[in-house]
């Protein structure tokens, strides 16, 4: 990645949850770059003025995801008019076997501190890490800058209310460049030590729903949208969702007729929070009551 973008600032990344998706992003800024992270659910139109207004050079894509959102009736190919497309297939083939041999022995021998000198560039807290867009709900999408800072904090601030264990798994469904699927489904459970579950694809319920069961996700984050769509999915058996703790939602007004499906069908409560991409994204979350230490005292 250094390499490819010598002298750019940021990049562009437009990669849906995936453990390729993630593992891309670290790297951008494991080498000191600001990723841009386009939505490519708002049009080639309004990524092409994304990418414009930014100003980015170097977009880094993988070349099946694009041919997939081709078959869709948009072609994301076209930003290669105006930005360098780097498809992660050609990073994969670039890399030889004594580098991966490299990589492989280093991971396991070297302790963390060497592996921060050797193959991380230093960055400070308020720099920019990530540039989102905005879901455009005022007009035009407003390019959001947010520091290092912003994201370990709001993580922070987070898992103070949601109080993760080292038994949970969290589902990675929501998308990358939305804020709300970044710090909460990506970065939480990274930064806490806790397995994550990627599925790419967020309208594909049935396969979510086996996914959940196959390895009892204790953590569901979704879109209200979402929510009742796994809520009336014919497909998912109550059982699927058994092993939930924590159902959260955000992104939308959450309406009383989707709370009330998910208690009736699955017997879960979901508990709602609000934010917005300038808070990075978390501004306040509803939780499920605690009884304090000195209730008894009161």
């Amino acid at each position: 990645i250094r390499k490819i973008s010598k002298r750019e600032e940021r990049v562009g990344f437009m990669l849906p949850p995936s453990p390729e998706g993630i593992s891309l992003m670290l790297s951008i800024w494991s080498a000191g770059k600001t990723s841009v992270n386009l939505n490519y659910t708002s049009g080639v139109e309004s990524v092409l003025k994304c990418v414009e207004r930014t100003e980015i050079q170097t977009v880094f894509t993988s070349r099946a995801f694009l041919d997939k959102l081709q078959k869709r009736g948009q072609d994301y190919f076209v930003l290669g008019k105006v930005a360098k497309l780097v498809c992660v297939e050609d990073l994969e083939k670039s890399v030889g076997f004594f580098h991966r041999a490299l990589a492989f022995v280093a991971a396991f021998a070297l302790p963390s501190r060497l592996l921060e000198f050797f193959f991380v560039k230093s960055a400070k807290p308020d720099d920019i890490a990530v540039i989102l867009f905005s879901s455009g709900s005022e007009g035009t999408p407003k390019g959001v800058m947010l520091s290092h800072r912003n994201l370990v904090s709001n993580t922070q601030q987070a898992n103070a209310v949601f109080t993760l264990r080292p038994n949970d798994v969290m589902l990675a469904e929501l998308p990358i460049f939305h804020s709300f699927g970044l710090t909460v489904t990506v970065l939480l459970p990274l930064f806490e030590g806790i397995p994550l579950v990627t599925c790419a694809e967020p309208t594909d319920v049935k396969t979510i729903a086996r996914v959940c069961a196959e390895f009892r996700v204790t953590i569901l984050v979704g879109t209200p949208t979402f929510l009742r769509a796994v809520g009336l999915n014919r497909w998912v058996h109550p059982m699927c969702l058994k092993h939930l703790r924590l159902v959260l939602s955000g992104a939308e007004r959450l309406r009383p007729e989707i709370r009330d499906l998910f208690a009736r069908k699955f017997k879960k409560e979901i508990y709602e929070g609000y934010g917005c991409t300038e808070t990075a994204p978390i501004a306040t979350f509803n939780t499920e009551d605690v009884l304090l230490d000195d209730f008894l005292t009161m």
